[in-house]
């Protein structure tokens, strides 16, 4: 990922920043104030060691829930033609 330092002195002030915790990110908790949809539709393979992975829900929270096609096509929602 990127330095906390450089997120902070060069980033654009439109930028949004996501602090990830091991422990929390695994148990995935809806009800937790760490969940947010956005977090867990990022790709977080960086950040895990395969033996952090113990199931298929933690590979699948880890994995990143982002569908391409459903992102394409709710963008033609956004086009002006």
């Amino acid at each position: 990922m990127i330095p906390m330092a450089d997120v902070f002195n060069h980033s654009d002030r439109n930028m949004s920043s996501e602090i990830v915790s091991k422990s929390l990110h695994l148990q995935a908790n809806e009800e937790s104030s760490y969940f947010t949809k956005a977090k867990y539709m990022n790709d977080y393979k960086a950040v895990f060691k395969t033996e952090d992975v113990k199931n298929d829900s933690d590979f699948y929270n880890i994995n990143g829930r982002f569908n391409r096609d459903n992102f394409n096509q709710n963008q033609k929602l956004y086009e002006i033609s």
